[in-house]
């Protein structure tokens, strides 16, 4: 198995969202090659956590690390470093629809820094490891949801994350295309990126099962398996 280095440690961490507190004295990590499901009703944190991690919002209280990085103390010009170093995806693909698969891959890429001739390799290989191996040049409205949803999982794993940060992946998608999805981010959490999913399907927690983090009652809790 992979080692115990840890991708992301909360310690005593409170999540604000503004000045209300919306989960307090939050710990718990996440090692290397791990998966996680981030679980809770509407409205019971679980965005604000995801937003945290990700340094879209201020970390008040307590100590964090993702990818290396200290949320506490995190300055505005290394966010855009931190975000390379973790993979996102959201329940809305947030794709370019004026341009093809390639190029909004090449966007995150030009942003980040890639030189041109080390692109279209990269780009490749993130639409083979997603099961779009032929999609390159087609059109965002060309494609299924299911298959944007894997474009926007290609377009995270772009830049090798340390983490894939999903926030309801599957939540647009119908049982078979969840499926689907799900077995693309087990397959790149088997290859060694640790991912921690936020999610209402409690299907999939059953039929790939992993470890289960509950936000309730302002609080964070592991559900023992």
């Amino acid at each position: 198995m992979f080692s115990s280095e840890p991708v992301l440690i909360l310690n005593h961490a409170d999540i604000y969202q503004g000045t209300k507190l919306i989960l307090g004295d939050v710990s718990f990590q996440i090692n290397k090659g791990d998966f996680a499901y981030l679980i809770g009703r509407t409205g019971s944190g679980k965005t604000s956590l995801l937003k945290t991690l990700y340094a879209d919002l201020w970390l008040q209280n307590g100590q964090g690390q993702v990818a290396g990085y200290p949320l506490q103390t995190l300055k505005p010009r290394d966010i855009p470093q931190l975000r390379r170093k973790i993979g996102i995806v959201f329940q809305d693909f947030q794709l370019f629809f004026d341009r093809s698969v390639e190029d909004n891959l090449k966007f995150v890429l030009k942003a980040t820094g890639w030189k041109k001739q080390d692109m279209n390799n990269r780009i490749a290989d993130v639409l083979m490891q997603v099961g779009l191996g032929t999609a390159q040049k087609k059109m965002p409205h060309q494609l299924s949801g299911g298959e944007q949803q894997r474009v926007v999982v290609a377009r995270a794993m772009l830049n090798e994350p340390q983490i894939l940060i999903a926030d309801e992946p599957t939540g647009n998608l119908d049982p078979v295309v969840s499926d689907q999805i799900m077995q693309v981010f087990q397959a790149i959490n088997n290859a060694g990126t640790a991912v921690l999913m936020a999610t209402h399907n409690y299907d999939l927690l059953n039929k790939y099962p992993a470890r289960v983090l509950r936000c309730q009652e302002g609080q964070v809790i592991e559900l023992k398996g």
